[in-house]
């Protein structure tokens, strides 16, 4: 992820390293700041890292991408786990999607509106 826009109203978006723009949903459940994929999976999403036939595989039955955060106590950072899937591809050009995927994840405030 390249860069990550969190609005008031719990709308957001983030911004791929690719340039693709991705529609985020922003919620407080508990004491965890969760984040999810607020938009149907694009090929887009999984380019250029796949070529776009198996962009096309994974968009139809890679799970929504979601972030589990905690605030750090300065506000500047959140930590957490992202839930996501894991694409690999074969020497032949087959498909294996792990919808199970989750990994550490942190985000860092640049600035403020």
């Amino acid at each position: 992820m390249d860069r990550v826009t969190i609005l008031p109203d719990g709308r957001g978006f983030a911004v791929l390293a690719s340039g693709v723009r991705m529609a985020l949903k922003v919620s407080i459940e508990g004491g965890a700041v969760v984040i999810v994929q607020n938009q149907p999976n694009s090929p887009d999403f999984y380019r250029p890292g796949l070529d776009l036939k198996s962009a096309k595989v994974v968009a139809a039955v890679a799970r929504s991408w979601r972030w589990v955060f905690a605030l750090s106590a300065d506000g500047r950072s959140l930590s957490g786990v992202k839930e996501s899937s894991f694409i690999s591809v074969n020497d032949k050009g087959v498909v294996s999607i792990d919808n199970s995927y989750a990994r550490d994840a942190t985000w860092k405030r640049l600035y403020r509106y």
